[in-house]
């Protein structure tokens, strides 16, 4: 990691809904009643970055739309609830406080967060791309040089290189895809496979390494396993092109533009005597 420049990527909806829930909405509130958890929490974040971590790169990517994967499976993200009001309103004030801080925001219209972080370090293959996120998701994007942050229950993210996600998950980054092809994901309702849980997931992928090797090698699979797999293999396919981030996203990335220079200081001292912070 020190050998290379490092570029942080903030998956900026993920960050949010985890600051949102994270922290008691009761004990933030401006005096005329503006709800400010979820951004306290963002701009928290984004302080110790700037002060502590100090990356010679850094920008924030937020969702603006679902990369077309509702129309190959019309339930995507079906059974999430609607994003509730008062983080509704506070996604405007962290982008606020993002551009305050002339943080630049790598974003497009149509397009999920994590298709724009997995084009944009597709791109920036001359630095260590370290992802701050609250989605698992974007563990498959780990390689040599990308590591992700996510968070813990106690204590500060952990932060997953290829090695500590074999260590987990028993697995590679890569064939986190095909398990959630198997398994399917309910937080994105990813429907899977009916019937294979993470287990034989992942004991099809130690003995078949991929989707494909395992359809391939369907003959020698036996009983219930096998019933499951041939009923499901049409859904299988349509969870891995689910599952699987884009990497190539219509977004040309300029990493120039994302050097964490210096800001506005006034802008900000502003702002916060907004929010009361």
């Amino acid at each position: 990691m020190a050998d290379k420049p490092v570029f942080y990527l903030i998956d900026g909806h993920a960050v949010a809904y985890r600051q949102y829930f994270g922290l008691p909405a009761r004990s933030f509130n401006t005096s005329s009643g503006e709800p400010t958890n979820a951004t306290y929490g963002f701009t928290r974040i984004l302080l110790d970055i700037l002060f502590k971590d100090r990356p010679q790169y850094l920008a924030v990517s937020f969702d603006e739309g679902l990369s077309g994967r509702d129309e190959l499976y019309a339930d995507y993200k079906g059974t999430r609830a609607k994003m509730e009001d008062d983080l509704h309103r506070q996604m405007s004030r962290i982008r606020q406080m993002v551009e305050a801080f002339n943080i630049p925001i790598l974003s497009l219209e149509g397009y999920e967060a994590d298709d724009v972080i997995g084009t944009v370090i597709t791109q920036a293959d001359d630095v260590h791309c370290h992802i701050i996120t609250g989605d698992r998701d974007l563990l498959q994007l780990l390689d040599e040089r990308v590591t992700v942050a996510l968070p813990s229950r106690q204590g500060p993210d952990t932060v997953y290189d290829i090695a500590q996600f074999e260590e987990k998950y028993a697995l590679r980054p890569d064939q986190l895809v095909d398990m959630k092809a198997l398994m399917g994901d309910p937080s994105d309702n990813i429907p899977g496979v009916k019937g294979i849980g993470e287990k034989t997931a992942t004991t099809l992928l130690q003995t078949y390494d991929t989707l494909d090797a395992v359809y391939h090698n369907i003959e020698s699979i036996k009983g219930a396993t096998r019933k499951r797999l041939e009923a499901g293999r049409e859904m299988a396919y349509i969870s891995r092109d689910l599952a699987r981030i884009r990497r190539d996203v219509p977004l040309e990335l300029t990493l120039a533009a994302c050097v964490a220079d210096d800001f506005d200081h006034e802008r900000v001292l502003e702002l916060f005597q907004e929010l009361e912070f």
